[in-house]
């Protein structure tokens, strides 16, 4: 199998809310090898051991082949300057910019979460420093940082190095037919979707996995093709389904009243 593709979403260090989804691209088209939710392992493992843990062998044995792409619900790296902040609180940073539009902050937010936010007006992402998203964030990128060599989260169309996994950030909120957590992924994911309840980290992990998978085969009849946001050297990049028919129309439909 050289079609492989994993969906993680990341919960955080503590509790049962990471979910894993290993998908792989057959003949006979899309088939899952595997999902679960549960505590992450308690030792850092590589990404067959850690498919394992929740997917079984398997899918474990699955995700081994050269090629296989990773799909991360989570930031998988941390603003520029808040980096530089942390290292020295002498940093230079306009205080207008500080104190301005939240979004500008450039300690809340990377070049690619402001880019989402211009695209996706009604799901704009999270800040991974000042939001809730600390946990998940820190979780991801340390164990994206061991599977990739320190190579880190592709941010590019790159070439399969054996034995390191491609692994791209993705954004499942904005593949929904509503900005909310419990609402259905849009019309084009039904058939890959139907085994899964909506609302569930399972849900999400799953929709990550169609994404990864995506990334290298998409078709936007089977798979949703990618394109992936500006970004700056470091900070890592969000990727984004291109056909609007399989993502978040950006202005939400009205409900009937």
């Amino acid at each position: 199998m050289t079609n492989v593709a994993v969906g993680w979403d990341v919960g955080g260090w503590h509790g049962t809310g990471n979910a894993v989804a290993v998908l792989v691209l057959t003949d006979a088209g899309p088939k899952w090898l595997g999902a679960a939710s549960g505590r992450l392992p308690s030792n850092l493992l590589d990404l067959r051991g850690f498919v394992r843990h929740f997917c079984g062998d398997e899918a474990a044995v699955a995700v081994a082949a050269p090629g296989t792409v990773v799909g991360v619900d989570a930031p998988l790296g941390l603003p520029t300057t808040f980096r530089a902040f942390v290292a020295d609180a002498g940093t230079s940073i306009s205080d207008a910019r500080l104190c301005g539009a939240f979004l500008d902050n450039p300690l809340a937010f990377r070049k690619t979460d402001r880019e989402i936010a211009r695209r996706f007006p009604s799901k704009p992402p999270l800040s991974a420093t000042f939001d809730k998203l600390g946990n998940p964030a820190s979780v991801a990128v340390r164990h994206v940082h061991a599977w990739t060599g320190g190579r880190g989260p592709t941010v590019g169309r790159d070439v399969p190095t054996e034995g390191v996994p491609s692994i791209i950030e993705v954004y499942p909120a904005f593949c929904k037919q509503l900005p909310r957590r419990a609402a259905p992924a849009c019309v084009p994911y039904g058939s890959l979707l139907s085994d899964f309840v909506v609302g569930t980290d399972i849900y999400d992990a799953a929709l990550a996995a169609i994404l990864a998978l995506g990334w290298r085969n998409g078709d936007d009849e089977v798979v949703p093709r990618l394109s992936v946001t500006d970004n700056e050297p470091g900070e890592g990049a969000i990727w984004y389904p291109s056909d609007p028919a399989w993502r978040l129309p950006v202005t939400p439909p009205r409900r009937a009243s």
